[in-house]
């Protein structure tokens, strides 16, 4: 009886130690208040101010290399490798990789979490948070914070089902449209789906969700109209089409390339500009009084409660090999690897400061830049060079298995945050 009264009061000072400790520990009070706030965040839609969003960032990083830190220390510092006997390393370790994991399953079945955030919450039970980011790091090249946001054309469709899906804009947004069915096709093999044809866009419905992906073509965004008397107009400050637009829910757009095409290849014969037909204009100007009027038009007519808006981005060219510091290399014909490294000795394309810029002057953040840029320069490989169909030579475009994925990808994590540093 007296050893069962000692142990009960070694066990009391224990847990008063510990209570006491926890107590002074300022991460067990951030632990709550970080909870209080997803938990309100969540319910409201309140965004955290960008200064402290990035603070935060920076400790939880450095919280992790601490993390590892101290675990290694620690390990160092015993006299035994298993300092604490067998029998109870090997409870302990059942604990850790049977027991948790296997809690935390029933747990994430029970609420109904499926695929990738059903897989990394069972190894996160397993494995210390700073270990987990280093394993998916190191073996599948992720960054700790894109964590459970591969495509999962499953969880797209269940999610969206009975949503329109709307990429705007010219051969770029093909692209693109064509990636994303690609992806669900290839995640559901088996769904019904339609396809129907019209004068200005294409659209194909996955029946079992009715989840509708629509591409609408307009290379300019702007109108082009025929004036009596005058041939093909292109205006500036015109959006007729966003009538149609703004039925979809998620909307992607993207222009830029046919601001520069001329002679035969270009659609209009005049350009206005506030009232002011002229024959030709700076191009650079027109597009971005073209982007302006979009940009307008989206705060104007665009109910953000309903429509998701993402702006595609620019996309590089590699006609020119001396952009990646191989000038004797004419286009990316025989290009079969990225430009090495995570620089490309080239500016970023024209448009790259013009979009951010008009999207930075909106009165309110409601474009989200799918911004891969870089990634386009560096992929020099990736165009379709010869094999496109058309006998010619195309740097421009992107075969569908590589950069268009990638752009989808984003989107998808854009769509569905993992974190409320992905939210939109």
């Amino acid at each position: 009886m007296r050893n069962i009264n000692n142990a009960e009061l070694a066990f009391w000072p224990l847990m008063k130690a510990v209570s006491t400790k926890l107590a002074k520990n300022p991460n067990s009070y951030a632990c709550f208040l970080g909870l209080f706030w997803a938990l309100v965040a969540s319910r409201w839609h309140f965004r955290m101010p960008s200064i402290i969003e990035g603070s935060i960032l920076i400790m939880s990083k450095a919280g992790s290399g601490v993390a590892m830190f101290s675990m290694g220390l620690f390990m160092a510092l015993q006299g035994k490798i298993i300092a604490c006997g067998a029998a109870l390393t090997i409870y302990a370790m059942i604990l850790r990789f049977v027991v948790g994991p296997a809690t935390m399953a029933l747990g994430c079945v029970v609420l109904g979490l499926r695929g990738n955030v059903l897989r990394i919450a069972i190894i996160q039970a397993a494995l210390p948070q700073a270990v987990t980011s280093f394993v998916y790091a190191q073996e599948y090249g992720l960054h700790a914070d894109v964590l459970g946001t591969a495509f999962d054309g499953k969880n797209f469709m269940k999610r969206y089902r009975g949503k329109r899906i709307m990429y705007i804009g010219d051969s770029l947004s093909l692209n693109n449209f064509e990636s994303l069915l690609c992806l669900l096709h290839a995640a559901l093999p088996k769904s019904k789906f339609m396809q129907q044809i019209n004068k200005h866009s294409v659209s194909v419905t996955f029946e079992d969700y009715g989840v509708e992906v629509i591409l609408f073509h307009s290379n300019y965004l702007v109108d082009i109209e025929v004036v009596p008397n005058v041939g093909r107009v292109l205006k500036l400050n015109s959006i007729k089409s966003g009538e149609i637009w703004k039925q979809a829910d998620v909307l992607i757009f993207n222009t830029w390339l046919w601001y520069l095409r001329a002679d035969s290849k270009q659609q209009w014969d005049f350009v206005e500009n506030n009232g002011t037909i002229s024959k030709d204009m700076n191009r650079i100007e027109a597009f971005r009084i073209g982007l302006n009027t979009w940009a307008k038009w989206v705060e104007r007519d665009i109910n953000t409660k309903k429509t998701k808006v993402f702006y595609q981005g620019a996309s590089a060219t590699h006609y020119h090999g001396s952009e990646w510091g191989k000038p004797e290399v004419k286009n990316c014909f025989n290009e079969t690897s990225p430009v090495r490294g995570s620089t490309y000795p080239s500016a970023l394309p024209i448009p790259v400061n013009i979009v951010k810029q008009v999207l930075k002057n909106m009165s309110k953040p409601i474009v989200n830049l799918l911004d891969i840029t870089k990634l386009t320069q560096l992929r020099k490989d990736g165009h379709p060079s010869i094999y496109n169909g058309n006998h010619g030579l195309d740097c421009t475009h992107w075969c569908i298995g590589g950069v268009p994925d990638t752009w989808n990808n984003i989107l998808y994590a854009s769509l569905f945050p993992t974190s409320p540093k992905h939210s939109i």
